[in-house]
C-alpha cells in the first residue's frame, strides 16, 4: 500500500515538469533570430535626418544620452522600457541622432545597418556604435534587441 504512494510521489513531479517544459518550448518557438546588415547609405540617411515615413522610430536610453536609434516597419514594435518612441523629423529626433553620432560607444564609431528578419527580409534600420542581436516574434511582430556594448562605458 505504501509502495504505490511512494511511486506516485515521485511520478507526479516528473509529470508536472514535463508538462511545464513542453509549454515553455511551445511558447518560445514563435521567436526567430534576425540579424543586421551594415550599410553606409543607412548611416548617411540617419546623419542627414532622412527618415522613412513607413517606419516608427525608437531610441535607447535617455534623450540626453542615447546609444542607438531604430526605425521599424509600422507593423513591428519594440516593447521594452529602455526603448522609447520618437517622432522623426522633430528637433528631438535630430538631437538624438547627433548624440549617437558624436558620442558612440567607447572604442567604436556610429554605423548604420538594415534590420533583417530570419528570412533576411528588411524590417527596419539601425544606427549606433554598439553591436546588436535581433530576435523577432513572428506571431506578434515584437522585436527584442540585445545590445553588446564594447569598451568601458557609453559616452
Amino acid at each position: 500500500m505504501f509502495a504505490n504512494q511512494n511511486s506516485s510521489i515521485i511520478v507526479l513531479p516528473i509529470i508536472r515538469f514535463i508538462i511545464f517544459a513542453s509549454l515553455m518550448v511551445a511558447g518560445v518557438s514563435f521567436a526567430e533570430t534576425g540579424s543586421v546588415r551594415i550599410n553606409k547609405e543607412v548611416a548617411k540617411d540617419f546623419e542627414v535626418y532622412k527618415f522613412d515615413p513607413k517606419y516608427d522610430y525608437y531610441f535607447m536610453n535617455l534623450k540626453n544620452s542615447p546609444c542607438a536609434v531604430v526605425g521599424l516597419q509600422k507593423d513591428y514594435a519594440i516593447h521594452d522600457i529602455q526603448w522609447k518612441k520618437i517622432h522623426p523629423g522633430s528637433n528631438e529626433f535630430k538631437n538624438v541622432i547627433e548624440l549617437v553620432k558624436r558620442f558612440p560607444m567607447s572604442g567604436s564609431h556610429a554605423f548604420g545597418a538594415y534590420i533583417l528578419d530570419s528570412q533576411k527580409n528588411t524590417i527596419g534600420v539601425y544606427y549606433s556604435g554598439a553591436t546588436i542581436g535581433v530576435t523577432v516574434d513572428k506571431e506578434s511582430k515584437i522585436l527584442s534587441l540585445t545590445m553588446f556594448m564594447g569598451g568601458d562605458s557609453h559616452n
